[in-house]
């Protein structure tokens, strides 16, 4: 870090200590937020319900599991914030009703519908609808009242977040009456490096904070392929072993420099949840947080595996030779595999679960077929046909819902009263779903009027932080396609993700919005503004109006500089263009673009100062009184690895000056001294990456390491590669051998990691 940034760090957070007492005494008198909001909340006159060692929990007449374990996690709850060690007991003929908290259905619980009873509170098959409840805090009983086993579980996790964001066991008087606006409330975790090292305890620990935030929903990506990346290689994932075709399966090799261990690391695996086939499992513990776990099967395009080894049902070139992607779907045997494919997967993990939910996918097709028989066929033909085909064969299986990715059908202008037509003579309009998803923009409309099922698709964060290179920020996108959602009235929603627990300013916005509606009379600007000082107070509580000023400049970030942020970013340059396969030079072709940007120093100037103060404010977080630390933590470790890469391509422009002078200097002394600059600066940058990465090895769950890693290595090599250049420049001119001097320094690692 310069001399200038570290004195910047230092005054940051002395200011940020210092407003801090001044904030704490104001803000400790609000009520708790609570995310996602409830529907409606009353605080009431006159003193609350006070839980103590003698309370007791009251449960349905004849609980299920499901009740038992609802009550276990408000117990386990309560037993951490206050060390009462309660129990549960089943409904009787408990009297007085004193010193209860009550949970579960009026009908099948005599004591809690005595207890709305005799507090005068509402309470039929329909009111509050379906998931809702009721809870009531009063003196002598807290109720927690539910529709259905679902509206019980998020009573009960409301009050677990009342009972967490308070400091005492003091309930307060209040009324709240809640629902969810959207029936289905779903992450989508895409198939990528991340989540292939997830382990099952890790998705478990997901599904705890999903539950936490009222979402009922998981799909998990299993097979999946992309461009030619790392190693010369397609990137292809295949994610649960099949007994017919052990064959599909997908090992990775990855290199990363670890500064824990201060050594290189080479992990050469097979996803996870392959290996240990935990998937069925992982279904049954998210029914036990009423959390549906079903798979996403992309199905037409990304899918190069399947092709490639089977190459006869591949999609064919013009001469017949298959072009190793897509399928040709004029041939039965394509749907042979395909179908013994979703048997196995239906057979052996979601009937015994009693799933009835598969995704198909089908997004991004840019290859068809070019057999004799298909070559004439129109693609929308082709597409539909095939959409179809699949669809009806898995509603044969017993699959009732199906998600098919709507960019296909909506950029051939499909989605009209004929394919509604078509839908219902198939007999699948019911069973399919239309995920509308756009990440750099927002849908006005998903033509409700058609009555398809639609589903809207934000993206709550992605391989980090691939997202700053969109024009939006992720919060817009969420907020914008969710107002859409709203106005057009869907049924659900699912965000596109590479789960980070970072990405909770996101990942929260979108339980919000989905449980309570978005204002649809506020512009996405004020429900933006409104709910970054929300979530400010949620996570940061003392430190609410540094986090809004921080989060809000971050905001701003997106919009402003994704052009520099997708520049010099590696992830862009794993991708390669060039046939035959030629790995693309870092930061060598990122610095040359960022040269053609005229004022590209000056902007890396401008993102150093936002960046940086950022980051000197989540780290001063990280460790302040009254703020979720732990999500602080994960602010930092993001934030803190893009401020240093900006002051890394910064230096790369002193560097390159410094290599000018180097070349243009009349004598060897005066060129001795400008490599020995070089290389001083090369030693900051390496310093700045290894903080980066350490931070990163140090704060994020394993699964986030190493393919993040690895990207941040590459500027690692580049520093020794250079010094290795700038030692031998040196050797050359103590010599007297000075011979032909390189163009730029500034190259790049050729290397595999």
């Amino acid at each position: 870090m310069s001399k200038n940034a570290l004195l910047l760090s230092r005054r940051n957070l002395i200011l940020y200590s210092l407003l801090s007492v001044l904030l704490a005494l104001a803000l400790s008198a609000q009520p708790p937020l609570l995310f996602p909001q409830p529907q409606e909340m009353k605080i009431l006159d006159g003193p609350g319900f006070v839980i103590n060692q003698n309370t007791k929990i009251i449960i349905n007449s004849s609980p299920s599991e499901t009740d038992q374990a609802t009550a276990a996690e408000l117990i386990d709850a309560i037993s951490k914030k206050f060390n009462y060690v309660l129990t549960q007991e089943p409904a009787q003929n408990q009297a007085p009703l004193a010193n209860m908290i009550i949970i579960g259905q009026p009908q099948r619980n005599p004591l809690l519908a005595a207890a709305l009873q005799q507090n005068h509170l509402e309470f039929t098959p329909g009111n509050p609808p379906a998931q809702g409840y009721i809870l009531s805090a009063q003196p002598d009983v807290l109720l927690l009242a539910g529709n259905d086993t679902e509206g019980a579980f998020y009573a009960v996790q409301t009050l677990i977040g009342i009972i967490e964001a308070g400091q005492n066991p003091a309930i307060c008087a209040l009324w709240i009456r809640d629902w969810p606006m959207m029936k289905y409330r779903e992450l989508f975790i895409e198939d990528k490096w991340g989540p292939d090292l997830m382990t099952l305890q890790d998705y478990m620990d997901l599904i705890d904070r999903m539950a936490r935030m009222k979402f009922n929903s998981l799909s998990l990506a299993m097979y999946g392929c992309w461009n030619v990346q790392y190693r010369n290689e397609v990137l292809e994932f295949f994610l649960l072993p099949l007994e017919k075709y052990p064959q599909l399966q997908t090992p990775k090799i990855i290199e990363y420099y670890s500064p824990q261990k201060g050594a290189w690391q080479k992990l050469d695996y097979l996803p996870t949840i392959y290996t240990q086939d935990y998937f069925g499992d992982l279904i049954k513990y998210g029914q036990k947080k009423h959390v549906a776990v079903h798979p996403k099967f992309n199905s037409f395009g990304h899918n190069t595996l399947i092709p490639r080894l089977f190459p006869e049902i591949s999609a064919k070139n013009k001469d017949g030779s298959p072009a190793n992607y897509g399928f040709c779907t004029a041939n039965p045997k394509t749907y042979d595999i395909l179908f013994d494919i979703f048997d196995n997967i239906i057979d052996k993990y979601l009937k015994p679960n009693q799933v009835d939910w598969f995704d198909i996918q089908l997004d991004e097709v840019y290859l068809w077929c070019q057999c004799e028989k298909c070559r004439d066929l129109p693609p929308e033909k082709i597409y539909l046909d095939h959409l179809i085909k699949l669809s009806q064969y898995l509603k044969s299986k017993g699959i009732n819902n199906i998600v098919v990715w709507a960019d296909m059908l909506d950029h051939h202008k499909m989605v009209n009263e004929q394919l509604v037509k078509r839908f219902e003579q198939e007999g699948v309009k019911d069973t399919i779903i239309l995920g509308w998803w756009a990440y750099g923009r927002n849908y006005d409309n998903v033509l409700p009027e058609l009555k398809l099922r639609n589903w809207i698709v934000p993206m709550t964060g992605y391989s980090f932080p691939y997202h700053y290179t969109y024009p939006i920020s992720r919060l817009d996108n969420v907020i914008g396609m969710l107002r859409t959602g709203v106005k057009d009235k869907v049924e659900g929603a699912t965000s596109y993700s590479i789960y980070d627990p970072a990405y909770d300013l996101t990942t929260r916005a979108m339980a919000n919005f989905t449980w309570y509606p978005l204002p649809l009379e506020q512009s996405d600007a004020q429900v933006k503004d409104k709910y970054i000082r929300d979530y400010s107070r949620y996570v940061f509580g003392p430190q609410t109006e540094q986090a809004v000023e921080v989060l809000a400049s971050l905001e701003k970030f997106y919009t402003q500089y994704n052009k520099i942020m997708k520049t010099i970013l590696y992830y862009n340059y794993s991708y390669v263009r060039a046939k035959p396969y030629q790995k693309r030079p870092y930061p060598e072709e990122a610095f040359a673009s960022l040269q053609k940007i005229a004022d590209g120093r000056e902007q890396l100037q401008q993102m150093a100062v936002i960046t940086r103060r950022a980051a000197d404010f989540f780290k001063f977080a990280a460790e302040a009184d009254g703020v979720k630390q732990d999500i602080a933590r994960q602010f930092y470790a993001n934030i803190y690895r893009v401020a240093n890469l900006i002051d890394e391509f910064t230096l790369l422009y002193d560097i390159d000056d410094l290599y000018r002078q180097f070349k243009t200097a009349a004598d060897p002394s005066s060129r001795l001294e400008q490599l020995e600059k070089i290389k001083t600066d090369l030693d900051i940058i390496n310093t700045l990456q290894t903080e980066a990465l350490g931070v990163w090895e140090a704060t994020k769950p394993y699964y986030l390491q190493p393919q993040c890693m690895r990207n941040m290595s590459y500027m690692l090599l580049f520093c020794r590669e250079a010094k290795d250049k700038i030692d031998e420049l040196e050797s050359q001119l103590k010599n007297n051998t000075l011979g032909e001097i390189p163009d730029s320094i500034i190259t790049g690692t050729y290397k595999e990691l």
